[in-house]
């Protein structure tokens, strides 16, 4: 038995650490994309761009003006590519798995970053703060 608990403490222990190094990060959602003609175009629905007073933006309204985002479903967290060009993804696959996410509620939103794309227009990334209890993992 005392083996046991010492597995588990250690794995405890491991799920803490990881959790406290992911938080430092920052984390990011991907909200959409703005196309060259600098037309916005959401991710998805569940995820509603909000201002600094709660309301949410209309799809005319520039994204960059979020300061909050509300999410009715599980949201994917990411690392922040911030305004670097994305990277090509020509080392392979990573196997499906569990990944960081945000449960569903408002997040404060702490910058908009717009990485460009290969082939014209830019994606929308929210960088944002998840409080512990709003983080999960959902499967990938």
């Amino acid at each position: 038995m005392s083996k046991w608990l010492a597995q588990a403490a250690t794995t405890v222990a491991l799920l803490v650490l990881s959790t406290a190094a992911t938080a430092a990060d920052p984390e990011c959602l991907l909200a959409g994309r703005i196309d060259d003609a600098g037309r916005w175009a959401p991710r998805a629905p569940g995820v509603a761009l909000l201002d600094a007073q709660g309301r949410e933006l209309a799809p005319s309204d520039a994204p960059t003006s979020a300061r909050r985002v509300r999410l009715d479903q599980p949201a994917a967290l990411s690392r922040c590519d911030r305004d670097r060009p994305l990277a090509r993804g020509d080392g392979g696959t990573t196997a499906p798995g569990p990944v960081p996410a945000a449960s569903p509620g408002v997040l404060e939103v702490v910058a908009v970053h717009r990485p460009p794309l290969r082939v014209g227009g830019t994606l929308v990334e929210l960088e944002v703060k998840v409080p512990p209890q709003q983080r999960t993992t959902i499967g990938r």
